[in-house]
Order: structure tokens, then C-alpha cells, then sequence
């Protein structure tokens, strides 16, 4: 089942990049550990959304207009899903949580060195993210978060139409908490450390095809 998701997911991609020529499309994993497999489906799921995250955890799904060229900039679109931990601290004890997260990320990076065998590039990202925990079987607390941040990356070509893509970066921000009031709804995001390791296909995205 998770294996037929992100074919369709890659179709999608593949669809979308259609009226170009040029493209590079991947996948990757993120700095949480990801579900070895979709559980089995049980009518208490509280929304379509977080079946979709089950179905998407620690999968990171790339589009990036520049993996191999040598052109100094590229565009790279990510969309990452994954769990964090977080502990809140009460009068008398603490607790923690697991909340997900689902984030759609447009880097804009300049590529400083750039040969046939290596890419290394960084840049500034800007981030759309929503957050929201799974409680008794009800979605509690959810946000909306503009995020920003810098991303440093190396794109190392395997093969003619393979890439693997490491990227290490900050990233921070604020939100709104949807379920408060809009002059009381504001929250700050906490500095968010990014690592990331990428398998990218490329298709006729090569060092001599840049124009």
C-alpha cells in the first residue's frame, strides 16, 4: 500500500513537470524515523489528513529544477512529513506529546561549485507548514506556521539519471493557532535543525544540458 502511494505520488510529480523538458524528481528520507509500513485501516482515524500522514511519515517527496546543470541557481520544492516530540511543563509534572507535521518548503539555492560528478549549493528557504496533534482519537491544537531559514546541500551524481542529495539547515518562524482567537492565536516556532539524504532521478537535467 505504501509502495503503491508514492508511485502515484511520483506520477503526480511527473505529471506537473510535464510541460518541461528538464527535470529532476526524488525522494528522500527526513531526520525522523519513518513507519516501516501503513497500518491497517481503522474506521477511528479522525480526519483524511492524518491518514495521509501515516501513509507519508519521514518520506520527503523533491522537485528540483537544477539537481546536475551547470547553472548557478535552482528552485527545489519539498513537501516532508514526519513526527516530533515535544514536552510541555506544568505546576506539578510534564508531559510530552508526539505532534505531526506536514510541510511544504521552496528553497532557492545558488550553486557555487558545480562539476560533472558534484553539485554544492545553499540558499535561503521559506516554508508553509501545518502541525497538529492526535488525542483520544481528535485532532487537538492545530497550527499554521510561515517558517524561514537556510539550507546548505551537495548533490552527488551516482549515474547518468541518479543523484543523492544531502542537505543540513535552520529553519524558524511563527504561526496561528486555529483554534484560538486570531489577537491570541500567535505562537513562535523553536529553531528547527534540518538534515536530510535524497535519492533524485533526473531526466535530462545533466551537466552540459543547462541552457
Amino acid at each position: 500500500m505504501k509502495k503503491a502511494f508514492l508511485q502515484c505520488a511520483v506520477i503526480l510529480f511527473l505529471a506537473l513537470g510535464a510541460g518541461q523538458s528538464l527535470f529532476a524528481l526524488g525522494l528522500g528520507v527526513n531526520r525522523t524515523y519513518g513507519t516501516e509500513e501503513l497500518p491497517p485501516y481503522q474506521p477511528y482515524y479522525p480526519t483524511f489528513l492524518d491518514r495521509i500522514m501515516d501513509r507519508l511519515e519521514g518520506i520527503d517527496i523533491v522537485y528540483d529544477t537544477a539537481v546536475a546543470k551547470d547553472r548557478l541557481f535552482n528552485y527545489r520544492a519539498n513537501i516532508e512529513c514526519y513526527t516530533t516530540t515535544e514536552e510541555t511543563t506544568g505546576i506539578y509534572s510534564s508531559q510530552t506529546r508526539n505532534a505531526r507535521n506536514i510541510v511544504f518548503a521552496h528553497t532557492f539555492g545558488f550553486g557555487f561549485v558545480r562539476t560533472r560528478f558534484m553539485r554544492i549549493w545553499a540558499g535561503p528557504q521559506i516554508a508553509l507548514a501545518c502541525q497538529f496533534v492526535n488525542r483520544n482519537n481528535t485532532v487537538y491544537d492545530p497550527v499554521i506556521y510561515s517558517k524561514f531559514g537556510a539550507i546548505v546541500g551537495a548533490n552527488i551524481h551516482t549515474t547518468d539519471h541518479f543523484t543523492i542529495g544531502l542537505e543540513i539547515g535552520v529553519r524558524t518562524g511563527f504561526g496561528f493557532e486555529l483554534t484560538r482567537s486570531l489577537t491570541s492565536s500567535f505562537t513562535s516556532a523553536k529553531l528547527e535543525p534540518i538534515a536530510g539524504l535524497k535519492l533524485i532521478f533526473r531526466a535530462g537535467d545533466s551537466f552540459s544540458s543547462a541552457m
